[in-house]
């Protein structure tokens, strides 16, 4: 029987699928749940997800099971210990609690199937940012390419545009 091998590897190029899992299945969800627990209507930009989370959420979209991910996380972890490693927060929590590498792994499958179970209210959270987040990189294109803001009728485009684009990516 051939046996897959899971290893860290730092500077991959993560396709977008796995990019949003971890960033609007996790990260994000995480923040709406905690604007809902904390009746707070306050949202923050959050930085792009370590490239160790990518690679997890890469390593489960790509089918590892539970017990796999824990194996793989303990040992990655381990690695990156020996080495000195620097863990943002984030990652650190996630590769050392047990439970939150649970939370991790199940945000990721839900959001990667199309079936999160969260409130509408935590819903309308995600999909906020997932507009944001749209909006202000096709806007910055803009810029980068014309050197110049966004016209009234292109505003109007973006936003049609993200509206769509966060329907599709939290349809369940």
């Amino acid at each position: 029987m051939n046996e897959i091998i899971y290893e860290y590897r730092d500077n991959i190029t993560y396709s977008d699928e796995v990019r949003y899992a971890v960033r609007y299945g996790y990260q994000y969800r995480k923040e709406a749940e905690e604007a809902e627990k904390n009746s707070s209507s306050l949202h923050y930009c959050l930085p792009d997800a370590s490239s160790i989370l990518l690679w997890l959420g890469g390593v489960i979209i790509g089918g590892a099971t539970w017990d796999i991910l824990k194996a793989v996380a303990v040992k990655t972890f381990n690695k990156l210990f020996q080495n000195g490693e620097d863990l943002d927060k984030e990652t650190a929590k996630v590769l050392q609690s047990e439970e939150e590498l649970r939370v991790f792994y199940e945000y990721v499958v839900e959001f990667h199937e199309r079936r999160m179970t969260v409130t509408e209210k935590q819903m309308k959270y995600i999909k906020e940012e997932i507009f944001a987040d749209y909006g202000a990189q096709k806007e910055s294109e803009i810029y980068e390419k014309e050197e110049r803001l966004a016209t009234i009728e292109e505003k109007k485009i973006i936003i049609r545009e993200a509206i769509s684009f966060a329907d599709n990516l939290t349809k369940r």
